[in-house]
């Protein structure tokens, strides 16, 4: 099993230390073999990830971004995935959310999964008026 992990980049950062802190542990399951992009080039921390014997796939798609072209950066890692055939892309932040995800779908891969690493503060009353569900019971 190949398990694809999409990341904005790979600068010192709390999701990006969070990712490792999973590879060292997943690493000890030898049936799935990891792989990690960085959407927006390279950083410190892809050597401690290729040390962990995780490929690493260095991409730089800030030219589409200045020139808002958010379907050509969606199609450059379209064919990245489209190449590695993972069985699963996990997003680590938000325009891996948006971009890997995307990207995911139009190469066909069955099982895609966003982690959350932001905090977001919503007042209750955007809540109470939204009538979102937490736990079993709702707000309302």
């Amino acid at each position: 099993m190949l398990h694809l992990h999409v990341i904005d980049e790979l600068r010192t950062g709390g999701a990006q230390t969070h990712l490792i802190t999973m590879l060292r542990e997943a690493i000890s399951f030898p049936d799935v073999e990891h792989h990690v992009v960085s959407l927006f080039g390279d950083g410190e921390l892809s050597e401690e990830i290729r040390s962990l014997g995780v490929q690493v796939h260095i991409l730089d798609l800030r030219p589409h971004f200045r020139k808002r072209k958010f379907l050509a950066a969606a199609a450059e890692v379209q064919k990245l995935i489209g190449a590695l055939q993972p069985d699963l892309v996990e997003a680590h932040l938000t325009w891996s959310r948006l971009i890997a995800l995307f990207a995911a779908w139009r190469a066909g891969v069955s099982r895609a999964r966003l982690s959350l690493h932001e905090f977001l503060e919503i007042p209750y009353r955007k809540l109470r008026s939204t009538g979102i569900r937490t736990s079993n019971r709702s707000l309302q």
